[in-house]
């Protein structure tokens, strides 16, 4: 085999590789990417300012296409969803959450902690804060321990 072939082979291997990872790159570009999270905190405007602590749950679009989201919830362990028809939010849904925006929910943790109860868990929980879009793809956070003990301390329930 002659020194061209080899070089010849070599760059048409190389090729190959490079626009497979092209069509790769690409097609993710194409895909909706939105990331979720859940965190504790405390209302510092709005109708519900106080001392409370609520649970948000925040969905950041990552991707470049924008992502119309029509559905928050929580799904339990036990594969049971606490929903939120009409959610505490800073947008109202359905919504298009564009590309680099972000949205939240959030709810008063003690009713968290009750609705959490009332479907049959109790101690830590681990929650997974899901937002669906309305071509029905799911976008999940991950794991958040939420202890429902601490929102019945001190507390007749």
């Amino acid at each position: 085999m002659k020194w061209t072939e080899v070089v010849t082979s070599v760059v048409a291997v190389f090729a190959l590789g490079l626009s497979i990872y092209n069509a790769i790159y690409q097609n993710r570009l194409n895909k909706p990417r939105v990331k979720v999270k859940i965190r504790l905190g405390f209302l510092v405007y709005g109708s519900r300012l106080g001392d409370e602590t609520m649970v948000f749950l925040s969905a950041s679009n990552t991707g470049r296409i924008p992502v119309t989201l029509s559905a928050q919830l929580f799904l339990l362990p036990n594969n049971k969803q606490l929903v939120f028809p009409i959610p505490l939010s800073n947008v109202k849904f359905p919504h298009e959450l564009l590309p680099g925006k972000s949205c939240e929910i959030w709810e008063d943790a003690r009713e968290i902690a009750r609705s959490i109860k009332s479907s049959g868990l109790f101690g830590k929980v681990k929650l997974i804060g899901i937002y669906r879009d309305q071509t029905d793809i799911s976008y999940r956070s991950k794991p958040f321990e939420f202890d429902t003990n601490e929102y019945f301390k001190n507390r007749i329930s």
